[in-house]
């Protein structure tokens, strides 16, 4: 769920995802002025504040912790501590995309997967989005409380995020070849929807960081970065009680927390793989991946993590050199791709879709929900379906979309210049957008799944 002016989501901290305070004030896109991490007192947090539109919108309060991210106390220092100092690049904001209409097409879903809860890394695949229950209004919300996830993958796996993307389409894709060597970037949407903004001259996100790094001739790994991984939701939310109350967990997701779905697309001839969270899905009948639950579920049966290993204990020891650090259990369905809702609470009536069409496109979300309500009293719901026609040609946002393309291809091309050693982030502050190396060679990957790029 996601929220902006006039929405309330309630996945954010103080001035996140989660919403205005007081029950009315703004959402997931209020962090205008880069005020991100679950701050107190509105003061600013360096860079990389607790981004307002993808933070995971589940409680955190008895999940157990992999990670360290969330024990920091000065969280100042998470952004520049691992950095060397001064940048080796800056990039100049596009002013428009030359290569004509740009298109999204090709779409593929590629795999899904849950967390399940439990004190080693596990996720459950492909696993399932909740269900919409539709219940009858009028409703009544209870604010939410307690620790929120701004980032679950980084909070349960903080040394490799990115993954539990490929243990889960190596298992939905078993028997698929997907062609690594082409595809030009694996990212979050998360990281897509800031460089949109910051590329179109917006400043919704004021402040961020985002962890590139190159592996084989072509292909750029983006991996998010947030000061923390859990924060305390935001004072005037009520996003995550609206998600609890008006899903059901489909049958064998019960104990899993948050679904996350893998695509792939073709953005105007750049391949991308792009992972996102999913709120909900339409209650209907058998998915289009019946029966792969049971098959995955003998596949995987073997498949364990060993209790030594310090990726899985969330330490920023040695990582590995191979993927057995994450369990994978088969379960849930395959939910299509016409069917994954957006979920989103909000108090302004006159809010637009608009608002909120970059986040839908990006991840291809073709239903969203958005609750009204009025100090969490909800008599309306109000239902949007957007056409295929209104997915594939980016309708509203040519210009931000084109701009964004191009941004892109000038991001590969210099990470391409850097050699896959080169451990690099960018950093947008101060409405620049520079580059600037890592002190470590931690690889985002271990070896035996970068491998697959060059091959």
């Amino acid at each position: 769920m996601s929220s902006l002016r006039g929405v309330d989501r309630g996945r954010s901290p103080r001035g996140g995802r989660g919403g205005g305070r007081g029950g009315g004030g703004i959402g997931r896109g209020n962090n205008c002025g880069g005020n991100r991490g679950g701050n107190r007192g509105g003061s600013r947090v360096g860079l990389g504040h607790v981004d307002p539109r993808e933070s995971n919108d589940h409680s955190a309060s008895n999940a157990p912790s992999h990670s360290t991210l969330s024990k920091r106390k000065n969280k100042r220092l998470l952004a520049t501590e691992d950095l060397l100092p001064g940048d080796i690049h800056i990039f100049t904001r596009p002013t428009e995309y030359i290569g004509g209409v740009i298109v999204l097409e090709n779409l593929q879903y590629i795999g899904s997967y849950n967390w399940v809860n439990e004190n080693k890394p596990a996720i459950l695949v492909p696993g399932s989005p909740p269900e919409w229950k539709d219940n009858r209004l009028p409703i009544k919300l209870a604010p939410d409380r307690g620790k929120v996830y701004v980032d679950q993958n980084a909070h349960r796996l903080p040394a490799m995020p990115l993954l539990p993307l490929f243990k889960a389409v190596d298992a939905v894709q078993h028997n698929t070849a997907i062609n690594w060597k082409a595809v030009a970037f694996v990212t979050d949407r998360n990281g897509l929807r800031k460089l949109a903004d910051w590329a179109d001259g917006g400043r919704k996100y004021g402040e961020f960081r985002i962890d590139m790094q190159l592996t084989g001739d072509r292909t750029v790994l983006l991996q998010r970065w947030e000061p923390s991984a859990v924060v305390q939701a935001s004072r005037g939310s009520y996003g995550h009680n609206f998600e609890k109350i008006s899903t059901t967990a489909y049958p064998g997701c019960e104990e899993s927390k948050s679904h996350h779905r893998i695509v792939k697309y073709d953005l105007s001839g750049l391949t991308l793989i792009v992972r996102f969270e999913v709120d909900a899905c339409l209650p209907t009948g058998p998915s289009e991946g019946s029966g792969v639950a049971d098959d995955l579920a003998r596949q995987l049966s073997s498949l364990s993590v060993a209790s030594n290993d310090p990726v899985s204990q969330g330490t920023s020891a040695s990582r590995g050199t191979n993927s057995s650090v994450i369990r994978v259990v088969g379960g849930g369905r395959i939910v299509s791709h016409a069917d994954i809702v957006e979920l989103k609470t909000g108090t302004n009536p006159n809010v637009k879709i608009a608002k909120y069409r970059d986040q839908l496109l990006i991840g291809q979300t073709p239903h969203l929900f958005l609750a009204i309500h009025n100090k969490g009293n909800v008599r309306e719901i109000r239902k949007t379906q957007l056409a295929p026609a209104e997915m594939n040609g980016l309708a509203g946002l040519q210009r931000k979309f084109g701009k964004l393309r191009a941004l892109l291809q000038s991001i590969q091309e210099f990470v391409i210049t850097q050699g896959s050693g080169a451990r690099l982030s960018l950093i947008c502050k101060g409405g620049k957008l520079e580059v600037q190396r890592r002190k470590s060679q931690h690889s985002a990957l271990p070896d035996d799944i970068l491998a697959r790029f060059v091959l």
